[in-house]
């Protein structure tokens, strides 16, 4: 098979070619125009887009349901959430008041920057990012609020500082929805990695405080965060995230729940055998990890381009 080429712009033209075929007949094939190439390539970028979502979607609401069912409806987990309860929240001492401050305090401060950054965006003429935006801390909010008081809480484990179902966290999902919108709105591509630093390190500040403070579980604030993460991938369907530039941070986000866990368990079996000081010291940071992972994780989740690249075929890959 061979090309033409073109005088016009110096390109290879794809070519009807013949070739003879056994028994002296001629078969006829030709290239596909760049026309043809460029409609598999939407379309390869919209089944990458498509199948990523669905899975992550899959992925963090079926940890959110993991994490009820153990936390939540099981006793042992009841009982071990209830145990960091108490040694999380007996950490704060003389901050307890500052922490339940800075917990309502700064989803009001997240607030502020998102309406100044809204109101740039609008200025911009990026009304479609914005109106998502809106919709997307509207649904964090109804989502968590509304779950909060449809889920069960079965009284079979250790009951302390709270009465009746807590999970998710309402304050940590408008934080970090809050979070997510101010790197969507983000003015340039430039801020989109420190807009998600700084508030991913606030929406960390309010999870960690909302359990210092004792207004919720370290449950919850898995529980909250693993949601909005739901939640921003299904209002942002087929959008390509920060993780997808930046793939180290997804392995790291993992790496550091998945330690957290390991150290949760770790201090649980201390825990059972007397080991009071070794529980503290395994249990302490492994709740903090736990906590603070899928926060971070959920931040990164924020959309940055319009689609999931495509996969990249070379020009052999086609017939």
């Amino acid at each position: 098979m061979s090309g033409v080429d073109d005088g016009k712009n110096g390109r290879a033209r794809d070519a009807v070619t013949t070739e003879p075929a056994p028994g002296g007949s001629v078969v006829t094939a030709s290239r596909g125009t760049p026309s043809a190439d460029a409609s598999a390539d939407e379309a390869d970028r919209t089944h990458v887009a498509t199948s990523t979502t669905v899975m992550r979607v899959c992925i963090l609401f079926g940890l959110f349901g993991v994490v009820y069912a153990a936390f939540v409806l099981a006793p042992e987990g009841q009982r071990l959430d209830a145990g960091s309860f108490r040694m999380l929240s007996s950490l704060s001492g003389p901050f307890g008041a500052a922490a339940s401050v800075f917990r309502q305090a700064m989803p009001f401060v997240l607030a502020a920057v998102v309406l100044i950054l809204g109101v740039i965006a609008l200025l911009r003429g990026r009304w479609r990012d914005t109106v998502s935006s809106a919709a997307l801390v509207a649904a964090a909010l109804l989502v968590a609020e509304g779950l909060k008081f449809l889920l069960p809480r079965p009284g079979v484990g250790d009951v302390v500082g709270i009465v009746g179902n807590s999970y998710p966290s309402g304050h940590v999902a408008v934080a970090l929805a809050l979070a997510l919108v101010t790197v969507i709105l983000s003015p340039s591509d430039g801020w989109h990695i420190w807009l998600a630093w700084g508030s991913g390190t606030v929406v960390i500040g309010v999870a960690v405080c909302s359990v210092l403070s004792e207004a919720h579980r370290p449950s919850d604030v898995i529980g909250s965060a693993l949601l909005v993460g739901c939640v921003v991938q299904a209002v942002f369907w087929r959008r390509v995230a920060m993780v997808d530039s930046r793939p180290v941070l997804a392995r790291t986000f993992v790496c550091c729940a998945g330690l957290g866990a390991v150290l949760v368990a770790a201090a649980a079996a201390l825990a059972g055998s007397g080991e009071r000081a070794g529980s503290l010291a395994a249990g302490i940071p492994g709740w903090l990890l736990l906590c603070a992972a899928p926060a971070a994780y959920a931040v990164m989740l924020a959309p940055t381009g319009p689609l999931v690249p495509a996969l990249r075929r070379g020009p052999s890959a086609r017939s």
